[in-house]
């Protein structure tokens, strides 16, 4: 077929306009253009759920939600608490990628877990999902560790609970396995050469919390917006893993005993992997847009949570990832361990050495 002149230069300037709206449509996306679904893997009271109903407040509350312009829309909180996140996590490849379902993630949670199987009644329950499921749309808050007691225990300081796990085993409450407080558990000790027993109480840095004040456990780690919430009057705070000490809790920082010890939760919103990159970054733009602003900055920070302003593709979060990713990969799994393969070879191969030589 031949194209006239005047036909194929009308073709070529259409191709061109259809491009360039293509183009401004993806630069011109604003999210929410609709309610929207947000899932949070934990349940209310923890550390992850506070921050999730602080958005909640400010997506859904008419008092506060022209901040998102002419037309707020709503977040349907969608709350499923279950392995520790996993439960939600793993369902975040089926949802559409559309920026419709939105879902609050923690760091190092979705790096260990599927590494690391949950146990639950006995019962190992794999992640479900891979951490390449997840897109990471934004980072937008942190919280520091925090080495907590019963108020009445006899524990009163960190003096005190290094001289009681030198005395006895020690019993230390976290949410789940494949979690920061794991993993804290595994640097702490490594780091002061102490020995105290980590043990998962449950979904939930709140379960933790409550079933070590009923005395289940000798010690608990949980996170700042917790200490702060409903069992403030029923813990002392023996230690926070953070740079500076809180101003809302009575309490040295790990570091202000000599310990260099920082460790948190780090959590942010994340989508299925594959969703349109304009998509992420609407989201991505939205949250830090309420992240930066003034009133929220302060509910936030009475709530015992540090900011961040890691936003999609930047540079901040791209060297993050990585690293971060890293550094607790290399706490479990140390680059010098002898892994199960090569423990299960190793018996193999003495095994048949053993036949062989009997065999002689």
């Amino acid at each position: 077929m031949v194209f006239k002149p005047g036909i194929l230069f009308s073709l070529v300037c259409q191709g061109l306009l259809v491009c360039i709206a293509a183009a401004a449509g993806d630069s011109s996306y604003t999210w929410p253009n609709g309610n929207f679904r947000y899932l949070v893997p934990f349940k209310q009271g923890g550390g992850s759920a506070s921050i999730a109903q602080l958005h909640e407040t400010w997506f859904n509350d008419p008092a506060v939600n022209a901040w998102q312009g002419s037309t707020p829309y709503e977040a349907e909180m969608d709350y499923v608490p279950a392995e520790s996140g996993a439960a939600g996590w793993r369902q975040v490849k089926e949802h559409p990628k559309d920026g419709s379902v939105i879902t609050l993630i923690n760091l190092p949670h979705i790096f260990l877990q599927p590494r690391l199987p949950s146990v639950v009644s006995d019962k190992v329950i794999p992640a479900g999902y891979s951490e390449d499921d997840i897109e990471i749309a934004y980072i937008h808050t942190y919280t520091p560790l925090v080495l907590a007691v019963p108020i009445d225990s006899p524990i009163l300081n960190w003096a005190d609970f290094v001289a009681a796990c030198a005395a006895r085993e020690i019993s230390v409450s976290g949410a789940g396995l494949g979690t920061v407080f794991e993993v804290g558990s595994l640097r702490l000790k490594r780091l002061t050469n102490i020995k105290f027993a980590y043990h998962s109480a449950g979904d939930g840095a709140d379960t933790a919390l409550t079933k070590t004040i009923d005395g289940v456990y000798d010690a608990v780690w949980t996170t700042t917006p917790v200490v702060l919430g409903a069992h403030a009057s029923k813990i002392r705070v023996i230690a926070i893993a953070a740079e500076f000490e809180f101003a809302q809790i009575e309490a040295p920082t790990f570091k202000t005993l000599g310990i260099n010890f920082v460790e948190g939760i780090y959590r942010g919103v994340g989508v299925p992997a594959g969703t349109p990159p304009h998509i992420v970054k609407g989201i991505s733009d939205t949250f830090n847009r309420l992240n930066r602003n003034r009133d929220f900055i302060s509910e936030v920070a009475s709530s015992g949570a540090t900011q961040t302003f890691m936003q999609f593709d930047s540079q901040s979060l791209n060297q993050f990832l990585p690293s971060y990713k890293a550094q607790v990969l290399n706490t479990l799994f140390p680059p010098n361990a002898i892994s199960p393969g090569s423990i299960y070879a190793f018996f193999l191969l003495g095994g048949l050495g053993l036949l062989a030589t009997l065999a002689l």
